[in-house]
């Protein structure tokens, strides 16, 4: 997924007021020609440059339809949240939740970019199960009212949720349960090399009750998605999840 600060990855809250701006590129992708990308100028982004990966878009197609309604909670820059826009084409929407003051003016510049082909909602906000103060200072919002405040219309077409699953993942997870009892989207959830077994297998066994297939995320190019269980869910430092319904 997208990059950020690594103490942003760890929950940490940021300098109040960073100041890093960022810069627009144009991406030449087969079958979709010139894609803008704004990217972060933070020294730690900048190590590792975000980008639109055609492969990503095929494996996200695979599950995706023109005119669905993807959401990204976490969504850093903007780049995954591209990628999906261009999965569900103009006719759907992707609506990318950030909680973080620093990154946020790129998402919102990824928001504005490619308007002929996506349609892209960025709002600075925290998922919570009730208001309160989230790490990054923002302001918190239950998801589902949240959504139906400002996206009535997309709620019902909703058929994928990205997230990561770090230090406040179990917490998440448990917010997103009726939603995903309701919409019964797919889950493409980030696990971190921090993520020991313990925090693994209790993803897959969240995931199991509620009735999802995991595997591996099959954005590579090698069109290869393993099953993932609770045997090998080691055998990645980051694993990158596709929750099936």
């Amino acid at each position: 997924m997208t990059s950020r600060p690594f103490l942003s990855r760890l929950g940490w809250p940021g300098p109040a007021t960073p100041v890093h701006g960022h810069e627009v590129v144009s991406l030449e992708l087969p079958e979709f020609g010139p894609v803008q990308l704004a990217r972060w100028l933070h020294p730690d982004a900048r190590r590792a440059p975000a980008t639109v990966e055609p492969a990503r878009v095929a494996a996200m197609r695979a599950h995706l339809h023109p005119g669905d309604v993807a959401l990204v909670i976490g969504a850093a820059e903007g780049a995954e949240a591209l990628e999906l826009g261009l999965a569900v084409g103009p006719t759907g929407a992707v609506v990318a939740l950030e909680a973080d003051r620093a990154v946020f003016p790129v998402l919102a510049a990824n928001g504005a970019l490619n308007r002929d082909r996506i349609r892209l909602f960025p709002h600075l906000v925290a998922v919570a199960r009730t208001g309160g103060p989230p790490p990054f200072g923002v302001e918190a919002q239950p998801l589902e009212p949240f959504l139906q405040a400002r996206h009535a219309d997309l709620v019902e077409r909703l058929r994928w949720i990205s997230f990561r699953f770090g230090v406040h993942g179990p917490a998440l997870l448990e917010t997103l349960k009726p939603l995903l009892a309701a919409r019964r989207p797919h889950l493409r959830i980030a696990v971190g090399r921090t993520a020991r077994r313990a925090q693994r297998q209790a993803l897959l066994s969240s995931l199991g009750e509620l009735g999802y297939r995991v595997e591996r995320f099959a954005g590579d190019g090698a069109g290869h998605a393993a099953p993932i269980t609770a045997a090998n869910a080691m055998g990645w430092r980051r694993l990158d999840l596709l929750a099936v319904p």
